[in-house]
């Protein structure tokens, strides 16, 4: 085992660290017109009148209600499974 601490050798030249600069952020990021989404929006538009606000808020309700549902979801089976380990280490 070596008792002193190792040296990088000095023949290696270093080269300089390119600073990468991110590229801009987009101005918005607009949706693909195949999108599932898109066709969703322009259905609720074009089948029951809806404004395009309408159909976005339709749109941003609906996803915040399942991913609620799933939050529930996912508690109750982190629950149950808590309760299974504490039942067997009892």
């Amino acid at each position: 085992m070596i008792d002193r601490p190792i040296e990088p050798p000095e023949n290696i030249p270093k080269q300089p660290i390119e600073q990468k600069t991110p590229p801009p952020p987009p101005e918005s990021f607009p949706e693909a017109p195949t999108s599932k989404i898109h066709n969703f929006k322009q259905y609720l538009i074009d089948k029951y009148k809806f404004s395009e606000h309408e159909a976005n808020l339709f749109i941003q309700r609906m996803t915040q209600f399942v991913a609620d549902q799933m939050r529930k979801e996912f508690a109750k089976m982190n629950k149950s499974i808590k309760d299974a380990f504490k039942e067997e280490d009892q």
